[in-house]
């Protein structure tokens, strides 16, 4: 680099300048733009070795100048020509490295639309979930706050897992059990008491809007807030051991000879379902859904092990038929709408009009597959807030109305897949569409259930009256037992009801729509699996169960 000053400084000044002027137009590498200076250093050296004196060199560069032309121009050519004399590798390099730049750019723009604007908040989903589940009811219908009180009063003591680890029956205990479950019924009466008495407040609601959000932020993901579900999960287990202590209690006092004790008793828990059953948080619906099995198993068991008096039958199928009868369906999904809801609020602009672009936090939720998001991500068209609404809406309305219909035929008790727009298919959606499909087996047993039960009831208090049961279930209706005949989904017609030498036989056809002549279904270590996919649903004998 020195010998290359030195020989620029020894050419004439206009030639130095020109020189200058050239490399600084160029705007290249440094290394090529000292190489191109070397070069026209050469090339005016060169030339000027005939002159004889500094005049006739000065003379002489002037003219070279003019031959190579302005100086801007002569350096656009010169950059040119570096850049073509580059290496195969080279050029790929660079025009790879350019692409990857552009490229990265583009995705950063892409990422930069995720994340420009804010989200409004508007609704309070906590308070519009408690609207949908208290409709406009006065605080004093409520039974919920004694609920609570009962139950946490009922799961205070120390060995409360007795419950959940003795037989149900009470010959079926050893005398460790035994004094067990008596001494935990005896200190827990009046809690037990104040819970029944509780039960017969008209309703039930939760206050969901107690000032924690629905839905929260984490690590720029939207998910359901801990804090949110936290209470009701206390609540959750705090009902699972009542609803226990229920179960026992009712066994008990059948055992002991209170039978009309141990009726109240059945009513109560089926009430305390009845409550739950249809409102609030899905876990909740769920739990109630549970304690309603509960009910029934622990009341049926309780009819086959005890005799009960025509009056005492006929006061349970009376309350029973009430609460069936009644709208109400045992599940709602309006608590995962609000979740959904407050999703979209949190994870999508509002244009004022229900319009609104998606923003970065709510792609988890409502992207498609890897493609679709891909595609999606590179073309700026995710669905906006009207869309993602609608499918939301669609979603729920589909779900809600598979798990209220029956299959008539086994084809139709295909899995739960909703059909999605075509421009829209949230990946969130396709996850949790096969648990929709286990919500709507539940619903069904639950159904099948309560017709179940309620024949059973019909059946015994017809044998009550005649001392004998009835040959054809047509009897209970035409003898005003009950009010229709009991529907059997699976075989398209009324319930399968068989005389037998012990007493009656009562069962559905079950998930394979087919007539196994009333046998269950056992696995390889001769277990019954109650509603198995193969076999009866059968609801009486009990030692059929």
């Amino acid at each position: 680099m020195a010998d290359k000053d030195k020989k620029i400084e020894s050419l004439p000044q206009c030639a130095a300048d020109y020189i200058g002027l050239v490399i600084k137009k160029m705007g290249y590498r440094k290394k090529a733009r000292m190489e191109v200076a070397e070069e026209l250093a050469d090339h005016f050296e060169q030339a000027l070795k005939e002159c004889l004196d500094d005049s006739a060199k000065e003379k002489r560069a002037l003219e070279l100048i003019k031959e190579f032309g302005e100086a801007k121009l002569l350096a656009v050519l010169m950059r040119r020509a570096k850049k073509r004399s580059r290496p195969l590798w080279q050029k790929v390099l660079v025009r790879s490295s350019a692409a990857i730049g552009i490229f990265a750019l583009y995705l950063f723009i892409c990422y930069a639309r995720l994340n420009i604007g804010s989200p409004t908040i508007k609704v309070n989903y906590a308070q519009w979930l408690t609207d949908q589940v208290k409709q406009g009811r006065d605080e004093s219908l409520n039974a919920r706050a004694e609920i609570e009180k009962a139950t946490e009063a009922i799961s205070q003591y120390d060995d409360v897992n007795v419950l959940f680890t003795s037989p149900k029956w009470t010959v079926d205990m050893n005398e460790a059990q035994k004094s067990a479950i008596e001494k935990f019924l005896k200190s827990k009466n009046e809690s037990l008491e104040t819970f029944c008495k509780a039960l017969n407040k008209p309703d039930y609601w939760v206050d969901y809007n107690t000032g924690v959000e629905i839905i929260t932020e984490v690590n720029s993901v939207l998910i359901l807030n801990p804090e949110f579900t936290k209470r009701r999960w206390k609540y959750h287990n705090l009902y699972k051991t009542a609803a226990r202590a229920m179960s026992y209690r009712i066994c008990y006092r059948a055992y002991s000879g209170d039978v009309n004790g141990a009726v109240d008793d059945s009513i109560s828990l089926f009430r305390f379902a009845y409550l739950l059953e249809g409102r609030g948080l899905l876990i909740e619906q769920i739990l109630a859904t549970a304690i309603e099995g509960l009910a029934r198993s622990t009341t049926i068991n309780m009819m086959a092990k005890t005799k009960l008096s025509g009056q005492q039958l006929k006061r349970l199928q009376d309350e029973l038929q009430t609460m069936f009868g009644s709208e109400k369906q045992p599940i709602d999904f309006n608590s995962e709408k609000a979740i959904s809801y407050a999703i979209i609020q949190q994870g999508f602009t509002d244009d004022g009009r229900g319009g609104g672009k998606m923003l970065y936090p709510a792609t988890p939720y409502f992207a498609g597959d890897w493609k679709d998001t891909l595609w999606d991500f590179l073309t700026f068209s995710y669905p906006d807030r009207r869309q993602a609404v609608a499918e939301i809406d669609k979603f729920f309305a589909e779900a809600q109305s598979k798990i209220e219909t029956f299959p008539s035929r086994k084809e139709e008790s295909l899995p739960f897949m909703p059909e999605y727009s075509p421009v829209f298919a949230p990946l969130s959606l396709k996850i949790i569409s096969p648990s929709f499909d286990h919500i709507g087996i539940i619903v069904r047993r639950v159904k099948i259930q309560r017709e179940a039960i309620l024949t059973i009831l019909a059946v015994l208090r017809f044998h009550s009256r005649t001392g004998s049961y009835p040959d054809r279930l047509d009897e209970l209706v035409q003898e005003g037992f009950l009010s229709e005949l009991p529907f059997d989904p699976f075989r398209s017609s009324t319930m399968t009801y068989k005389r037998t030498k012990e007493g009656f036989l009562l069962y559905s056809w079950g998930d394979n729509f087919k007539d196994d002549g009333g046998q269950v279904f056992k696995n390889e270590k001769g277990y019954i699996i109650p509603y198995g996919e193969e076999g009866e649903w059968v609801f009486w004998p009990v030692d059929k169960k």
